[in-house]
């Protein structure tokens, strides 16, 4: 995906970040293990109506939310962030918006606490939600109860929502 064409919002305001600050903000993403190291080169700001979302090379799409930097769940599908997989009956609660709680948590790969994390759904291909980590992996294995990931964007809500009007969709990761 090379050009986004916002067809149904007009309204989108778009720029390109200079060299420099591309640069950094790209540094930034590889010191948080958000971005693989390569020769990425252009960062693109797409605004509206108080949303925004950071476009690298057309393709991954990252979000700041209190100050943080979190990959949209098109983009975190094919970053090698920790993983966490939910029980089925976890699935529709997440999807519109529900935190993550130890009961229903299957699996973990291992992070520590305050990392950011995808959530997929078990026997599910597509990342259900980001999240931050509240638990370590390790406190998540030996808890028995309470929240373990605050679910910050998930496939539904406005951002998901809005990235699907401006022509983003799932990615294939690239080996």
């Amino acid at each position: 995906m090379s050009d986004i064409k916002p067809l149904s919002t007009p309204s989108v305001k778009r720029r390109m970040l200079s060299k420099s600050d591309a640069k950094r903000f790209l540094r930034r993403l590889y010191s948080e293990a958000l971005l693989p190291e390569g020769s990425w080169k252009n960062v693109e700001i797409l605004e509206e109506e108080g949303k925004r979302v950071y476009v690298i090379d057309g393709e991954l799409t990252y979000l700041v939310v209190k100050e943080r930097i979190v990959p949209s769940v098109f983009t975190a599908e094919v970053l090698s962030i920790p993983k966490v997989v939910v029980d089925r009956g976890a699935i529709p609660h997440l999807i519109n918006g529900a935190d993550v709680m130890v009961p229903g948590i299957v699996r973990v790969e291992e992070f520590e606490q305050h990392g950011i994390v995808r959530v997929f759904g078990e026997g599910a291909s597509a990342v259900l939600c980001v999240g931050y980590a509240l638990m370590s992996s390790s406190q998540i294995k030996s808890a028995k109860r309470g929240k373990a990931i605050k679910n910050i964007h998930h496939i539904n809500d406005k951002l998901y929502q809005w990235l699907l009007e401006l022509g983003f969709r799932r990615l294939v990761k690239r080996e």
